[in-house]
């Protein structure tokens, strides 16, 4: 399954990570980074395990979630 990640979800996890680093730790960041973008690869070849998300009904493509 081929997972697409916006723009602006890029840039909200940018963000979410700068400032981490920021008023935090930047240890934290790089790790918080670390496994948003492993989960992202487990959605990827494993997506079935995890649900419709909500707004799925309203688009063509059939979008799934991770908490």
């Amino acid at each position: 399954m081929r997972v697409v990640i916006t723009d602006a979800a890029k840039l909200d996890l940018q963000a979410v990570h700068d400032w981490w680093a920021s008023n935090r730790s930047s240890e934290q960041a790089l790790r918080w980074y670390s496994e948003v973008r492993h989960g992202i690869a487990a959605l990827s070849s494993s997506y079935t395990q995890y649900g419709l998300a909500p707004e799925s009904s309203l688009v063509a493509a059939e979008l799934r979630q991770m908490p």
